[in-house]
């Protein structure tokens, strides 16, 4: 310690430190930095008590560069993405985390996460030594959840794994219960009179058996919305999987499913993404009263309902029942007397013994949280941003953009796309990204270009500072010129097509 604080003030020639002064030095330097490291922050409770509002609020005033907002399911799925790729290109164990650590804090110092949950062993497990880095580096997290620390990851397979982080977590946030008696979201809904007797939503429709009446306003709102489109079946193509759109309008992001389409089926987070983002209108047909033993399809319709509320998508929805009531709960469902109710089906995450109870499923809260938002997306305020974003975003969505230029891909040659494009997918290319008309593409429309492929390939849209700065100077005339035009654009696309190499 000495001789590196010999180092600092001394003017003449600093003598060459030991490995030991080197660590030292190192592990101080550390301790002195994190002495300015300010507390993050936890903020958990029930729907509608405020805890995302709160943190939309410091993020938008907070006066600081590098800082992310994102949610926690998008997130995780970079993460994983990451890894993948860190994996492909030779990479393993601590290295392969050390590089994703070091990817994420060079994006952002200062995370903030909405809806902060552990229901997959592969999160849980990879969660702990990511922000246990993350943390010990500096990063600054603010965070809203439905749950307490104590309570993540609850009857979790190996939790004992898990223990540590959560400690870690308590250590580096402050913990705040914003647990509330009033779901502020139904105030408002109830005081702007959204919710009278719910008969009068054009955006959930109960069916009555005995009465075609709202069933046929269903059908009306479809027809009004696709304007007499021609629908046709789709299939998105995202990581080289195909997700299936049984009704899609032909020149408007407007979808139909029915309910079994979309949470009966082993679909996650990132194949809701690409709908999100394809999309600006979901129509859902017949969604079902939700037992507890239908855990697989509840967790299912929690990430979708918060996937498509989190990226501004308008929901319309049919069922049987009212909203609040799609969920079943049965109080007579006991540890002692649920034998015949054990969850057989692959996709549960829980240990051996895990029964489906009212007490001890998470997912009983997290079902609140998606009326809750379901109410919230009948309101106004939300139908009008909606509005706002659709009349900002012109012409085909991303994800629709690409699968179509595949579809046109002879069948046998499917992954061609991956290595090479036409001439003519080559100018629907630069045609939408040179969208000043400028005959070149500028830093702005490329960090755009860039992100809608990656969205399409990997199910995000985060692109690395180094990737981005790698294309740009493949994509650069020869002459040495630090521009691209259309000539260099096509000799790079025809050889390489749109592959993530990354």
């Amino acid at each position: 310690i000495r001789a590196f604080f010999a180092n600092i003030f001394n003017n003449s020639k600093p003598n060459e430190l030991t490995d030991e002064e080197k660590r030292l030095k190192e592990k101080l330097i550390y301790r002195m930095e994190a002495l300015d490291i300010p507390k993050g922050l936890y903020m958990y409770g029930g729907p509608g008590s405020g805890k995302t509002f709160l943190m939309e609020l410091f993020y938008d005033c907070v006066p600081v560069e590098g800082k992310r907002r994102v949610h926690f399911n998008e997130f995780m799925l970079e993460i994983h993405r990451t890894l993948h790729q860190l994996q492909k290109s030779g990479y393993s164990g601590d290295e392969m985390m050390d590089r994703c650590v070091t990817a994420v804090h060079e994006q952002a110092w200062l995370l903030c996460f909405d809806e902060f949950q552990v229901t997959d062993i592969a999160d849980a497990m990879v969660m702990r030594r990511l922000f246990e880095a993350l943390l010990e580096k500096g990063m600054v997290i603010v965070a809203t959840s439905n749950r307490e620390p104590d309570e993540l990851y609850k009857n979790g397979i190996q939790r004992d794994l898990f223990i540590p982080f959560i400690v870690e977590l308590k250590k580096y946030c402050k913990v705040t219960n914003m647990q509330s008696e009033i779901d502020y979201r139904m105030l408002l809904l109830e005081n702007s009179g959204d919710l009278k007797d719910n008969k009068e939503s054009t955006v959930y429709f109960v069916n009555d058996r005995n009465s075609i009446k709202e069933a046929a306003k269903y059908e009306r709102v479809w027809e009004k919305l696709s304007r007499g489109d021609v629908i046709q079946n789709i299939k998105l193509r995202v990581q080289g999987r195909e997700i299936n759109v049984p009704q899609a309008a032909q020149n408007d992001d407007i979808a139909r499913f029915k309910f079994d389409d979309l949470c009966g089926k082993p679909l996650g987070p990132a194949d809701y993404y690409a709908i999100a983002s394809t999309f600006h209108t979901v129509f859902i047909d017949d969604i079902p009263v939700l037992p507890l033993t239908k855990l697989n399809q509840m967790r299912r319709f929690i990430t979708l309902i918060d996937t498509l509320y989190d990226q501004g998508v308008v929901v319309i929805a049919s069922s049987e029942v009212e909203m609040d009531n799609l969920l079943a709960l049965d109080d007579n469902v006991t540890e002692e007397s649920a034998a015949d109710l054990r969850i057989q089906e692959t996709d549960l995450l829980g240990t051996a013994d895990y029964v489906p109870t009212q007490a001890n499923v998470d997912e009983v809260f997290a079902f609140d949280r998606t009326i809750s938002r379901l109410h919230e997306m009948q309101k106004p305020e939300y139908l009008e941003h909606v509005k706002v974003r659709k009349s900002r975003t012109k012409g085909t969505s991303p994800v629709r953009f690409f699968s179509e230029m595949e579809v046109q891909v002879d069948s046998s040659q499917i992954e061609s796309i991956h290595s090479s494009l036409s001439e003519t997918d080559i100018k629907k290319l630069w045609e939408r990204y040179d969208s000043n008309k400028d005959g070149k593409i500028d830093t702005e429309e490329l960090k755009i270009m860039l992100s809608e492929i990656t969205l399409f390939t990997s199910g995000h849209k985060h692109v690395p500072k180094e990737v981005l700065e790698a294309t740009q100077k493949a994509l650069y005339t020869r002459d040495g010129g630090n521009i691209i035009n259309y000539e260099s654009f096509s000799e790079y696309f025809s050889k390489f097509g749109i592959t993530c190499r990354y």
